[in-house]
Parts: structure tokens; C-alpha cells; sequence
């Protein structure tokens, strides 16, 4: 689902990479709920 993008971890990290790349974070592959992007841990 494409509503779960704006709170996954995954996806946030991801963004900020490509929008700063000269400060890269690490993309944690965390699971995530499929509707709510929340992470499952």
C-alpha cells in the first residue's frame, strides 16, 4: 500500500539519501506493516 511510505523507516532514510547525499544514513531493512508503514519490531 502506498499510504504506508510516509511512516516507514525505510522509506524516510531512503529519501534523505537522495536528498542529501553528501550526508548518507544507513537503510535499516526493517520490516513494516503493510497499511500503516509502521515498523514491526
Amino acid at each position: 500500500m502506498h499510504i504506508g511510505l510516509a511512516s516507514s523507516p525505510n522509506a524516510a532514510a531512503l529519501v534523505l539519501n537522495a536528498l542529501d547525499p553528501a550526508h548518507p544514513r544507513a537503510v535499516d531493512c526493517v520490516p513494516t506493516q503493510a497499511v500503516t508503514g509502521g515498523p514491526l519490531r
